[in-house]
């Protein structure tokens, strides 16, 4: 009779019950979807060298702005892009 009141994974999964997975360490969960894909191509990127220049800092700055999350990026298999408006908001919180 307990088999058939528990629900098994698979019949989980298929009624969108999953359960989340656990977190394994040292390994990074990969992140939500914050956006669309068009409001991210509404404008062009900024490769790391255009934001270093923007900012008038190094490139190793850039990608340990990045790193941190400080500065909002975006992923494009190894490739690193910064939106114009995301590195226009960082300069405007870190002006003092």
């Amino acid at each position: 009779m307990k088999a058939e009141t528990t629900c098994s994974e698979r019949d989980a999964m298929i009624l969108g019950m999953s359960r989340p997975t656990p977190q394994v360490a040292g390994r990074r969960q990969a992140p939500e979807p914050a956006e669309d894909a068009e409001d991210v191509l509404s404008e062009p990127l900024m490769d790391v060298q255009e934001v270093a220049a923007f900012l008038s800092v190094s490139k190793s700055m850039v990608y340990k702005l990045a790193e941190q999350e400080a500065l909002p990026a975006v992923r494009i298999g190894r490739l690193i892009r910064f939106r114009k408006c995301d590195v226009a908001e960082f300069v405007q919180r870190n002006v003092s």
